[in-house]
């Protein structure tokens, strides 16, 4: 088995408990204070996801993004998938807003062979950080991962209310974490994925782009830019639901089958083909970074996440400066052109429509 990555995996772990209550979340955005409390049943144990995800059937490792819909680390059950895909050799991002100290440090305890394959995306909310005055704890496990050997990243949601901290912040970041924060980009759910923002996109722009984060010109870059290349998620990638084993082929993009209904054979070959079914790819740091469409030319995921601080080092250690080099396309064949076309067919298939009905509708 080659040592190479094949694969990007979303794993979405269906739990919505969080201890923040930002208003811009999307959590936030979707929930009451009922459903906030609600965690799925997971029908299936470590052992499976690990078995499921095997290097032979996947063809190589894979880099995989455990994302819950409150804060992933909350629920203490969820350490055991996060081990077993270090332990089967993969590189495992987790998104925490380091605030769970006792789940962080059982991660920390891992043999450093797995810690180098760690990589914490740490979610910077600054105002809940504040009015929960765990604002030190934050910044003590953060620190502690990167020492560790585990990798990281500082991430921060913009909001408008938070403009007034933007000084504070900075400074902050560059005294505790050698280097200003990544910014991304909120986005309205309920209103078409547009901006979560009262400001013009050029005057938020203006705003938060003093930052200098890749991530966030990247993503400010493709935001409303609708995708009709031809794109590889359900091929390259998937977005996995933890609880039931669900294979979607991205974020929000059809289910395609199931990681645990037959385990023995490849994960599907069902791509979005020509007609992504979003207004733009709202979650383009990763899918199109890591190469889900080919004709678009886009930063590293490498460059998107690291930073250098101040005394010359790196957030990321040298096994994620590698591995975030990742281009899906480089490593999985491509199509040629009559089976893109058959692909994107199959893909907007809808009804009784006639075969010319869909080549009229086709967006080459």
């Amino acid at each position: 088995m080659e040592n190479k990555i094949t694969k990007f995996i979303e794993i979405v772990v269906p739990t919505w408990p969080c201890n923040f209550r930002c208003h811009y979340c999307y959590v936030g955005q979707h929930a009451n204070d009922k459903q906030r409390g609600y965690c799925e049943n997971f029908q299936y144990p470590p052992a499976k996801l690990a078995e499921a995800l095997n290097k032979q059937r996947l063809g190589g490792y894979a880099i995989i993004n455990f994302c819950a819909n409150g804060e992933t680390l909350l629920p203490s059950g969820n350490l055991g998938y996060i081990k077993a895909m270090l332990q089967e050799g993969h590189y495992v991002m987790v998104v925490s807003n380091m605030t769970m100290t006792k789940q962080i440090e059982a991660l920390l305890q891992l043999p450093a062979e797995q810690r180098a394959r760690l990589f914490f995306k740490a979610s910077f909310h600054w105002l809940e950080l504040k009015r929960l005055k765990l604002l030190d704890v934050f910044t003590q496990n953060v620190n502690q991962a990167w020492l560790s050997g585990a990798s990281i990243t500082i991430e921060i949601t913009p909001s408008d209310e938070l403009e007034p901290c933007i000084d504070e912040i900075k400074e902050y970041s560059l005294r505790h974490f050698g280097a200003l924060p990544h910014i991304t980009v909120p986005r309205d759910e309920k209103d078409d994925y547009k901006i979560l923002t009262k400001h013009s996109k050029e005057k938020f722009a203006q705003i938060w782009g003093t930052f200098n984060s890749d991530l966030f010109n990247f993503k400010m870059a493709v935001w409303g830019k609708k995708i009709n290349d031809f794109c590889y998620a359900g091929t390259y990638a998937y977005s996995i639901n933890l609880a039931n084993g669900d294979i979607s082929r991205c974020s929000s993009c059809g289910k395609i089958g199931n990681l645990f209904s037959r385990p023995d054979q490849k994960l599907p070959d069902s791509p979005a083909g020509y007609k992504c079914p979003f207004p733009h790819c709202f979650n383009s740091h990763a899918w199109l970074v890591f190469g889900c469409v080919p004709a678009l030319k886009t930063p590293t995921y490498a460059q998107i996440r690291d930073r250098i601080r101040t005394d010359g080092t790196h957030w990321l250690h040298p096994a994620w400066q590698q591995a975030f080099t990742f281009r899906a396309f480089q490593a999985n064949p491509q199509y040629g052109f009559w089976r893109k076309v058959y692909a994107s067919f199959r893909f907007r298939r809808k009804g009784r429509h006639s075969l010319w009905w869909h080549i009229k509708n086709w967006n080459f």
